[in-house]
């Protein structure tokens, strides 16, 4: 099995923030990440489930390497 399937919502979700211009609310990440794994997902066999706690452990392992910066207490 790939390894890119293991790890497509952190694909998924890097690629939207990539992509944003500027500040992305956490509702608008979890909203289009999980929209946007839900359909890669079908090419796959690797069951999983996007879920808010995972999202947000994601977003939180990337500041804490500083690659991200969460502000206005945390919304974006």
């Amino acid at each position: 099995m790939p390894v890119a399937a293991v790890f497509l919502p952190e694909g998924c979700l890097a690629n939207l923030i990539a992509a944003s211009e500027g500040p992305l609310s956490f509702e608008d990440l979890f909203t289009k990440g999980s929209k946007l794994s839900d359909l890669f997902k079908l090419e796959h066999f690797y069951n999983y489930k996007v879920d808010e706690t995972r999202v947000r452990d994601i977003v939180a392992f990337w500041e804490s390497k500083a690659i991200l910066k969460v502000v206005e207490n945390g919304t974006a």
